[in-house]
């Protein structure tokens, strides 16, 4: 379902953008009320447009673009694409699931849950939306059940 790259974002632009502010703004208050109404309405279009560049980045994301490894929201866009195979899996019964609702996962990275210490190795059983948050931080891997297991053979 891959469709396009998503545009390289790079965190440079991002960081000008906020020194330019920076050094504006000293300007603006000083310029008095007309400038800070029309600086106003320049800061509201500006956040309107950077809502509209994310919710475009995160759509394509979902919809499968590739993720550029370069951007400075790709550790973001790629747990966007986490959330939605842990997502898939367990709708589609690909994740070993208990009838709660819970799946098993198994620990990558050490993790507190419940209060108890988990640590690389450990195999547990994790309510759903605390299991796809872990696993889209690269925490935790869920595990697979049979129909997985099954829909892998045949697709061989």
């Amino acid at each position: 379902m891959r469709k396009s790259n998503i545009i390289f974002l790079d965190k440079n632009i991002v960081n000008n953008y906020y020194k330019e502010l920076d050094n504006t703004l000293m300007d603006i208050y000083k310029g008095g009320e007309n400038a800070l109404k029309y600086f106003s309405k320049y800061l509201k279009k500006i956040s309107s447009d950077a809502e509209l560049l994310v919710r475009i980045r995160v759509f394509k994301t979902a919809v499968g673009s590739l993720v550029n490894s370069n951007s400075f929201d790709t550790t973001i866009l790629n747990g966007i694409n986490s959330i939605i195979e842990a997502m898939a899996g367990f709708l589609s019964g690909r994740l070993l699931s208990s009838i709660n609702g819970e799946i098993v996962v198994k620990v990558k990275k050490e993790i507190m849950y419940k209060g108890r210490k988990f640590v690389p190795g450990d195999t547990i059983l994790m309510e759903l939306k605390q299991a796809i948050y872990f696993y889209a931080m690269g925490w935790v891997k869920p595990v697979s059940s049979l129909v997985d297991i099954f829909t892998r053979v045949e697709e061989k």
